[in-house]
C-alpha cells in the first residue's frame, strides 16, 4: 500500500489499520454464518474482512426481481441455512419480506451511504465500522417471535 504523506495523511492510516484489525477481530468469530445481502455490492469489503455473502436478493437495485429469483433466493436462504437478509434504507423493504416468508432468517439494514452519518473526517471509518457494529451488537440468541423477527433492524448474524 502507498502511504500517503504529511502528519494528517499519517494519522489517518494509522487510525484505517488499527480499525481494520479490529473489524477483523470482530467479524472472526461470524466467519461461518451466512448472509444474504439486498444487492452485490459488498464484493471488496466481502474480500478484504474474508467474509462472503450467500447470494443477493436483487442483481440490480434498478430492476425487479422475477418471481423466479425470489424462489431461487428463498430456496437458498433455507438451505444454506442463512440467519440474515439485508435490506438496504434507499430501496422498499417489500421485497426482502417476501424472499423472507417461510425462512427462519431475520431482517438487518446495511445503509452504504451513510444516510444516518455526518460528513466529516469520521465518516469514512464510521461506514467501515457501522456494518460490523451491527452484526456484532445483539446478544447470543435473543428472544423472538414472528411478529418481531423481521423488523430487527441491524443485527443478524447471532441468532440461530
Amino acid at each position: 500500500m502507498r502511504r500517503p504523506t504529511g502528519k494528517n495523511a499519517a494519522k489517518f492510516t494509522s487510525r484505517i489499520e488499527t480499525l481494520e484489525q479490529e473489524i477483523r477481530a470482530e467479524l472472526e468469530p461470524l466467519s461461518d454464518k451466512k448472509f444474504v445481502v439486498f444487492h452485490d455490492a459488498y464484493h471488496h469489503f466481502e474480500h478484504h474482512f474474508e467474509i462472503e455473502a450467500s447470494g443477493s436478493v436483487t442483481v440490480s437495485p434498478e430492476a425487479l426481481s422475477s418471481a423466479d429469483r425470489v424462489a431461487a433466493i428463498q430456496d437458498r436462504i433455507k438451505e444454506l441455512g442463512v440467519v440474515c437478509v439485508f435490506q438496504e434504507p434507499q430501496f422498499d423493504a417489500k421485497l426482502v419480506d417476501v424472499v423472507l416468508e417461510g425462512s427462519n432468517a431475520r431482517k438487518g439494514t446495511l445503509d452504504p451511504l451513510g444516510t444516518d452519518l455526518a460528513n466529516g473526517p469520521d465518516l469514512y471509518p464510521q461506514l467501515l465500522e457501522k456494518p460490523v457494529r451491527i452484526a456484532c451488537r445483539l446478544p447470543q440468541r435473543p428472544v423472538l417471535n414472528q411478529k418481531n423477527r423481521r423488523n430487527v433492524s441491524g443485527g443478524f448474524f447471532f441468532s440461530s
